[in-house]
């Protein structure tokens, strides 16, 4: 997500700022449990969000079945460090964030400690103005198994990849890419990734491009085809396959098409669905209308201002369901709000039918807590902080029992990870 820049804030917007920052830390910090390495969000209470809450629901018809919780806010496992920073050592750039995460295979690659991949947004306006505010992406390496977590090999140049575009940014022609996601297809072991071509602050140009390859990994393994999402102005896409799931029973008896969730605002408003028979390279609107839309922000919800596409939708196994993850970009501090500007949610999509929510957060499930994410001592564009109070996700891994990983960028400056636990309920509401 892109948020727009300015030169400086007024002194007015700068106090503004500063109290908020206040605000929101004093009433939104995770509270510790007994382990001190284990966070868990709370009650209502605790976000101040009751007045929200009681109409934060459009009864979606299993929201008594689930509900997803953080289980261990500083998952990396550091001292409540990032994953990845300029700060820490971990990289070259400025501004790393928005990573995409992805499963590596173990042909490619030459260490048993390297079985996951990140795909990062990289921002640097001293080094490379020509990728202006938008940035480029780096293919990273790392160890998500083992703590403390870390990159394989520190960030650099070498990792910068334009996922197969022919014309780089350059001086007298600049642009960039933003907010990589990547979804990875057993059928046809290959990997696809969305990304979007900028302009200065995305507008008026963003579009979302697709590329794939079979090692992301292999910088020369992209295949780049453009613009293929059936929308005029897209601001990034979550592909879900369904090669696992049974053939429809109708005429032709085929699978079920595959879905690409997909955003249409700068900061967040809607998220759409295009289908896709078989190839996930071609797109198309759904013919019936009631499939076109998956979801809007809620009136009077913590989610009101609008929403924006996560990561890749992951299967729950002991459902058959989705998990979602998605996003909220509230227009702070322009528009005042407790969560900051950033923050995270999820919704849970039926498992024979993708396209229908069957429960959906009444609250967040992360907002901006710690140092890194709230910049409670920086200003907009500082050196390690680029859009204080702000915790977007792009990335997701499944880690077994019904957990997951949530990797996030961070202040759009750092890489963070999360862990989260979907539980599921019978239907007398006892926790299976």
């Amino acid at each position: 997500m892109v948020r727009l820049s300015s030169a400086a804030l007024s002194i007015h917007a700068i106090v503004l700022v500063l109290f908020l920052l206040h605000l929101h830390v004093g009433v939104a910090a995770f509270p510790l449990s007994k382990d001190s390495s284990s966070y868990v969000l709370q009650t209502d209470e605790d976000l101040n969000l009751n007045q929200n809450n009681q109409n934060c629901t459009d009864h979606p018809p299993r929201q008594h079945l689930y509900d997803v919780v953080v289980t261990e806010l500083d998952a990396v496992g550091n001292h409540n460090a990032s994953l990845i920073s300029r700060i820490n050592g971990s990289s070259d750039f400025e501004f790393n964030f928005n990573p995409a995460w992805f499963p590596v295979q173990q042909q490619q690659h030459d260490s048993h400690d390297t079985v996951d991949g990140l795909i990062v947004r990289l921002v640097d306006s001293q080094k490379h103005p020509e990728w202006v505010n938008a940035g480029a992406l780096a293919v990273v390496p790392v160890n998500l198994n083992n703590k403390p977590m870390a990159v394989r090999n520190k960030v650099t140049e070498s990792m910068v990849t334009w996922a197969g575009a022919e014309q780089q940014p350059t001086p007298t022609q600049p642009w960039g890419a933003a907010d990589p996601r990547i979804t990875y297809r057993p059928k046809t072991q290959q990997y696809y990734l969305t990304w979007d071509n900028c302009t200065k602050n995305c507008w008026p140009h963003r579009v979302t491009y697709l590329s794939t390859t079979d090692n992301p990994l292999d910088p020369q393994g992209w295949t780049f085809h453009g613009p293929v999402f059936p929308f005029a102005y897209t601001s990034g896409a979550a592909l879900l396959f369904r090669d696992d799931t049974d053939k429809t029973h109708n005429d032709n008896n085929t699978h079920p098409t595959h879905l690409a969730f997909i955003c249409n605002s700068n900061t967040a408003d809607t998220i759409y669905i295009a289908e896709s028979k078989n190839d996930g390279l071609n797109w198309t609107i759904p013919k019936d209308p009631s499939r076109r839309i998956l979801m809007k922000g809620r009136p009077g919800c913590w989610d009101a201002k609008g929403v924006a596409a996560g990561p890749q939708p992951e299967r729950i196994p002991t459902t058959g369901d989705y998990l979602l993850i998605y996003n909220i970009d509230t227009g702070w501090p322009y528009h005042p709000n407790p969560l900051g500007r950033c923050a995270i949610g999820w919704a849970i999509l039926d498992g024979k039918d993708p396209t229908k929510i069957v429960a959906r957060a009444i609250k967040p499930l992360l907002i901006a807590s710690r140092p890194w994410e709230t910049c409670p001592n920086h200003h907009r564009g500082d050196s390690d902080c680029q859009v204080p109070m702000v915790v977007f996700a792009s990335g997701l891994k499944p880690i077994g029992n019904n957990q997951y990983l949530v990797i996030y960028g961070a202040g759009d400056a750092v890489v963070g990870v999360s862990k989260i636990q979907v539980v599921t309920r019978n239907r007398e509401g006892t926790n299976q």
